[in-house]
């Protein structure tokens, strides 16, 4: 589910739209949805100051092959530390990525408390030139140079779908998904695919046209570790895993961010309207 599970907030480091993200209608193979996931604590370690934690998640996925993906993305936290201290953090993003993933659009908004700590807006190309991303927020921060093969959050996922679609094992590709204006990362997948039925599907309240697919849809586990290019200790910056679906929807998260972990139930599937290409 690749893109905002990279989040720690204000309390813990920036923000990000993990690739979890994220219907043959739209020719790609994503059905545009609306997807709400409850988030809690799910195991600290001793570093940890955090106690308690509890929230929203709120994705949505919409456009086509033929005018590009749009994506949106709200997380609501409240978080408790061992200090007695509360925060309210709202991580908020959306973007809208080219049909051929060679253009994308972002803009990333953290507030903490209700006040705005940080915005990350850009735009990037891989058309005709070296890729590289130019902000507009923050004010002053450079060009950000990417690899030649790097993808952006939809069509990495439609190309990890397609891998674990081949009935491969692992996939990696560099990514940049809108969140750090110093660095990209290296996402690098552990792909299982599972004959047995996804049982988290049953506490989600789903449409009737969600109910009724999604029980025929093909899915597959999935271990996404992220890496910075410049780290040489091997160790990832944080682990994401979750139920992969052959049609962009996500269940069962789970964020590892070393010193604690995040779980995000399914709760609610909404299939939203295809867009057809224009004639």
């Amino acid at each position: 589910m690749q893109s905002l599970f990279r989040s720690k907030g204000a309390a813990f480091g920036a923000f990000a739209v993990a690739a979890l993200l994220p219907s043959l209608a739209l020719a790609a193979g994503l059905q545009p949805h609306r997807a709400i996931y409850e988030i809690e604590l799910d195991g600290t370690q001793v570093s940890s100051n955090i106690s308690g934690l509890t929230g929203r998640l709120l994705i949505e996925w919409t456009g086509n092959a033929c005018s590009g993906y749009r994506l949106q993305q709200r997380l609501m936290m409240e978080l408790s530390t061992a200090d007695g201290g509360q925060t309210v953090q709202d991580l908020r993003f959306k973007s809208w990525e080219g049909p051929d993933g060679k253009e994308f659009e972002f803009d990333t908004h953290i507030l903490v408390n209700g006040q705005q700590v940080e915005r990350i807006f850009g735009i990037s190309s891989k058309e005709g030139q070296a890729p590289k991303v130019i902000f507009t927020e923050p004010a002053g921060a450079p060009p950000l140079r990417l690899p030649d093969d790097v993808n952006f959050p939809t069509h990495f996922l439609l190309s990890l779908i397609e891998a674990a679609g081949e009935g491969e094992k692992t996939f990696s590709n560099p990514v940049y998904e809108g969140s750090d204006v110093e660095t990209h990362f290296l996402a690098s997948a552990v792909i299982t695919q599972s004959a047995e039925d996804d049982t988290v599907l049953k506490n989600a309240q789903m449409t009737g046209a969600a109910h009724e697919d999604m029980q025929e849809r093909t899915w597959w586990s999935v271990q996404l570790a992220y890496h910075r290019p410049d780290n040489r200790d091997g160790l990832p910056e944080y682990q994401v895993g979750y139920h992969l679906y052959e049609n962009g929807v996500s269940s069962a998260l789970k964020m590892d961010y070393n010193d604690f972990k995040v779980a995000g139930e399914l709760t609610q599937l909404d299939y939203l309207p295809s867009e057809p290409c224009a004639p």
